[in-house]
């Protein structure tokens, strides 16, 4: 969890000349945004497919709820220094967006590519925090019993749309 903090907070710090409003500047949307996901996937019901509803109990829930909203944060902060730096070539040259997000990574491979690798981070913990609803169970069969999913997770409607 530190890492991803960490993957969100240190390409944006400048060196030596961050002050609490470029902090407050850099950081506020991406922090707003991940927690209002945060707190939609916590009050979202389960009758809608929500695996993190406020009733579900786990501590690995816990995790991969923080896992996906830092994931967030980190994306956030990669996509507004994108459209930031988008936008002021945008305003120089006349190009739309995306040909200034382009021409943008072009101009400075290092610290755009870095981005990239960062949202690469992102797509691999978010498969981790899934790894969370993997269930593994065993059970006896009774004679006559089919092998059936639905009878192996029956504890899980959220899973099968129930």
């Amino acid at each position: 969890m530190l890492l991803l903090i960490l993957t969100a907070v240190g390409p944006l710090l400048a060196w030596r000349k961050t002050s609490l409003e470029s902090l407050k500047r850099n950081f506020m949307w991406p922090t707003i945004g991940a927690v209002v996901v945060a707190i939609f996937l916590m009050v979202t019901p389960q009758s809608w497919g929500s695996a993190f509803g406020l009733t579900v109990e786990g501590h690995f829930l816990f995790y991969s709820l923080m896992a996906i909203a830092l994931c967030v944060l980190v994306t956030l902060t990669v996509a507004s220094e994108f459209y930031r730096g988008g936008r002021v070539i945008s305003k120089h040259t006349g190009q739309g967006m995306f040909a200034s997000m382009v021409q943008l990574t072009h101009r400075n491979t290092r610290r755009y590519g870095g981005y990239i690798v960062h949202f690469g981070v992102v797509v691999v913990i978010i498969g981790f925090a899934g790894a969370a609803f993997n269930l593994d169970k065993e059970q006896e069969m009774g004679y006559g019993d089919k092998d059936d999913h639905r009878s192996l997770h029956s504890d899980l409607p959220l899973l099968h749309g129930r």
